[in-house]
């Protein structure tokens, strides 16, 4: 390993270095999760599962991100609450807002 380190680029070696001291400190069966949304709560539970030890980090009070949010809502075209309300849609805008939104 530590000839192979050697024929490693200045940078590469240093990564290598870093990686190796860390691992000696911070063994692989211990996880830091950083985000406690859906994906997060998964990779967390995941290792927990695997007989690792996990650590869960959310910027929040409580766990959940921007998976809360998720509504899992049916977007519609010309609607009878649009209309009601004056509003301008049919399938041509709903088409270009969602084409817009990267969908």
């Amino acid at each position: 390993l530590a000839q192979e380190v050697y024929n490693q680029d200045r940078r590469t070696r240093r990564a290598t270095c870093a990686a190796l001291a860390m691992a000696k400190v911070f063994p692989a069966s211990q996880v830091i999760v950083v985000g406690g949304g859906l994906a997060g709560m998964s990779a967390a539970n995941q290792a927990v599962e695997c007989g690792g030890k996990t650590v869960l980090l959310d910027k929040s009070s409580f766990c959940g991100g921007n998976s809360t949010k998720a509504t899992s809502g049916i977007n519609g075209a010309g609607t009878k609450t649009q209309k009601a309300k004056g509003i301008p849609d049919n399938a041509e805008v709903f088409l270009a807002d969602t084409m817009k939104g990267g969908a």
